[in-house]
């Protein structure tokens, strides 16, 4: 059962959230998929009525989201600097680096920021993530995909340097990047883009381009900017092991795992080993 210092917390990060973001309740409901009435019973005090299960689902959506020592590496800092390039200069931007580097981390850490907005692509279709991300610009609309999309660019061009990061990019079909390359044209003087994923992303744009895939040259072309993330550097590599207590001597072995989520896992399994 979730305790009162448990809910109350829970009410904190709801205000915090609503705070930080500047969004009303009923913004940020539409965002979680619970009705304005829930939350505002949370802040309210009204507890009785509210099942363990929403307020596990509440709390997962608006607990603060660390990355802890990562942010000490340069790829996460290049990923918080690029994505704030992308917000001031209204840019497309392309970010790229293998499995277990850590931008889903980061990315989610940055869309803690206002106006500020992170769709993971899950193999949705075009309606289906038009929605999501009407969603996560607070409000509920489903109609034909154009609909959808105008409704996004809409809002879009009304925030202060809208900030839109899309993670898992290279899975994205061509029919949903032609759908991205009408909202960047129609959005391109008001909001920043991010598109993160594995480096095959930007390979396999290249291979759609030299086949003479439709538009897929023209919305390469928009993607003003591409950055590789590199992987650990052996001071990285260092400063997590000592925050983890590796012992000294054992450090040079860890210097292969320049992926943060290998990393992560050797020392966990030298700390289980070693207990």
């Amino acid at each position: 059962m979730t305790n009162l210092q448990e809910k109350t917390q829970i009410k904190e990060a709801i205000e915090e959230y609503c705070r930080i973001k500047r969004l009303s309740r009923n913004e940020l409901a539409i965002q979680i998929g619970v009705s304005s009435a829930t939350l505002s019973n949370m802040c309210n005090d009204k507890w009785n009525s509210i099942d363990d299960k929403m307020w596990k689902k509440v709390w997962n959506y608006v607990k603060p989201k660390s990355v802890g020592v990562t942010l000490n590496t340069v790829d996460l800092q290049d990923i918080e600097r690029m994505s704030e390039k992308a917000r001031k200069y209204k840019l497309m931007l392309g970010l790229i680096g293998d499995t277990g580097m850590g931008k889903t981390v980061a990315l989610e850490s940055i869309s803690r920021k206002e106006n500020t907005f992170y769709l993971y692509f899950d193999n949705q279709r075009p309606k289906q993530f038009f929605y999501q991300l009407g969603k996560l610009l607070g409000y509920d609309f489903e109609g034909s995909v154009y609909d959808m999309i105008s409704r996004a660019c809409e809002v879009l061009n009304t925030l202060d340097s809208p900030l839109l990061m899309v993670d898992e990019a290279g899975k994205i079909s061509d029919t949903i990047l032609m759908h991205l390359h009408v909202l960047r044209d129609r959005t391109m003087q008001n909001c920043g883009i991010v598109l993160a994923g594995m480096p095959y992303f930007k390979m396999n744009l290249e291979n759609r381009i030299k086949k003479q895939k439709i538009g897929m040259s023209e919305f390469y072309r928009r993607i003003n900017l591409w950055h590789e993330l590199k992987g650990l550097s052996r001071a990285e590599i260092d400063f997590i092991c000592e925050q983890n207590g590796i012992a000294k001597a054992d450090v040079k072995d860890f210097y292969r795992y320049k992926r943060f989520g290998d990393l992560s896992n050797e020392i966990l399994l030298y700390k289980t080993i070693n207990e």
